[in-house]
């Protein structure tokens, strides 16, 4: 128990300094596409564009009754994640403390992990993934991590393309002979972090079947796709040599 709340108590400490941003704003920080995910989690519709995820997210942690609390929920999950960086890298309590006072005062950290959007779980799977590559945790802080990274993968489609592309990317690492990653990442980790990670890619399509009874990735996503070629500025040109 004393164990717990020596981890428990910095974390919560964490959390709250990084919502110091929400604080000053006086509410949490939100974008044009927030009400999209609010609808959706209510009316529990599945997006034509995006995963139904976040905005269950948001539904569930908000409790219906505030949006406070899925701030509070995402800048404990940050803290968590920084907290455990820290401790493997044999840092103590302090070097903490400092470390989210510098990242909450001078970066862009809190603008994103108080903010209403799935984009705060981008960089929160990037450090899940390289937590579990790199260091060997007790069951319960190891399903923790594993739990944040698979929710992180499917709350947006990059998310799970992001995280794919790790993984093939350090499997591609072992085969360069001057790249040694197999002094820090054994061959079974990164295939059972690899799992984890390649799961989201059937875990989505199995929470929009019991949302709407249709096991499918995305609804629009070839329209998903036409958009962002588009907004890249190749869709023209390519029309263009087509037609």
């Amino acid at each position: 128990m004393k164990k717990i709340l020596e981890e428990f108590i910095p974390v919560i400490l964490g959390a709250l300094i990084l919502t110091c941003i929400a604080f000053y704003n006086g509410f949490p920080l939100v974008y044009s596409d927030t009400g999209t995910y609010i609808h959706s989690g209510v009316e529990k519709i599945i997006p034509f564009d995006r995963p139904i995820t976040y905005g269950l997210f948001l539904f569930f942690f908000s409790m219906k009754t505030s949006l406070w609390f899925v701030v509070i929920i995402q800048n404990i999950i940050t803290s968590y994640l920084i907290f455990l960086l820290f401790r493997k890298l044999e840092l103590n309590k302090r070097y903490f403390f400092i470390g989210i006072l510098f990242l909450t005062f001078c970066s862009s950290i809190g603008w994103y992990s108080n903010q209403l959007m799935p984009d705060f779980f981008a960089p929160i799977v990037l450090l899940a993934i390289l937590l579990l590559l790199y260091y060997k945790f007790n069951t319960w802080n190891t399903f923790f991590i594993s739990l944040i990274l698979i929710f992180g993968l499917i709350t947006h489609f990059s998310h799970m393309l992001m995280g794919s592309f790790m993984i093939v990317f350090y499997l591609f690492l072992r085969y360069i002979p001057k790249v040694n990653v197999t002094q820090y990442i054994t061959l079974k980790r990164l295939l059972i972090v690899g799992g984890l990670v390649f799961s989201s890619w059937i875990i989505l399509p199995v929470i929009n079947y019991s949302v709407e009874n249709k096991f499918i990735l995305s609804k629009g996503s070839h329209v998903f796709l036409t958009a962002h070629l588009n907004d890249k500025g190749v869709l023209y040109p390519l029309l263009k040599i087509i037609l």
